[in-house]
């Protein structure tokens, strides 16, 4: 609810943005800009809110059928060594992890949540290449579409750490074949799509999506991702607001 260019130089603050005109400008910002700068920084975090644990949970034993259920309505879990893994995994008690993990699939090796647990283990870890495949032995488990779209996610997210924006852009590919309205997938290939310079499709795309979704004018203002083409995303989202 803040204006455009209050948002903007709320977001360039949290980033520590060094500027003359910046920092002169963020001078004369009220007082009460510390709940402001909150808000902003947790919306960055939600930006992300499909790669992160909170997510996985929402859908844990999630039976929808469609992602934006799957997102709404939030799965109930009846506990279980896997969720206790997860839990140890929130409080980065590494070790404990990995002996509810061994347990889990001891009990039920054929449940695909241990090895997405283990996944986000080697994440913490910097094991990206094994967190790949612990992702990978979890899809030849998963039994519902949302499930496979939210690992396929977060094998594109990997990949675009390791740099390799081709498998990234084919698990995106993956997703938007199960459901073409996801929106985090659409919102992802979008960024995929400015990263191989194909602008003008990304930004046909970024139109479509933000008159879906008001929510991701803001994600395309303020995500980090975005910096790099910040000029040319801008000039469009005032030509959003015009039109």
């Amino acid at each position: 609810y803040l204006s455009d260019d209050r948002l903007r130089m709320l977001v360039s603050m949290y980033a520590n943005a060094t500027s003359d005109a910046l920092q002169n400008a963020a001078a004369t910002l009220r007082a009460n800009s510390r709940g402001e700068q909150e808000l902003v920084a947790n919306s960055l975090y939600e930006i992300k809110n499909a790669y992160q644990l909170r997510f996985f949970k929402t859908i844990w034993e999630s039976s929808a059928d469609s992602w934006e259920k799957a997102k709404k309505n939030i799965s109930i879990s009846e506990g279980g060594f896997s969720w206790l893994a997860l839990d140890s995994l929130r409080v980065s008690n590494h070790g404990r992890t990995e002996s509810y993990l061994k347990t889990a699939l001891e009990h039920n090796p054929k449940d695909y949540k241990p090895y997405c647990i283990a996944a986000f283990l080697d994440i913490e870890r910097d094991r990206l290449v094994d967190a790949l495949k612990n992702f990978e032995n979890a899809l030849l488990l998963a039994r519902t579409g949302p499930h496979k779209m939210f690992l396929y996610l977060l094998q594109a997210r990997i990949y675009l750490l390791l740099g390799n924006v081709l498998k990234a852009q084919d698990k995106l590919n993956l997703v938007l074949a199960m459901d073409p309205s996801c929106s985090d997938a659409l919102y992802e290939d979008i960024k995929l799509k400015l990263k191989q310079e194909r602008d003008t499709i990304a930004l046909q795309r970024l139109v479509k999506l933000i008159n879906e979704d008001k929510r991701y004018y803001v994600a395309a203002m303020i995500d980090p991702d975005m910096k790099n083409y910040s000029k040319t995303v801008d000039e469009l989202l005032k030509h959003v607001m015009d039109d």
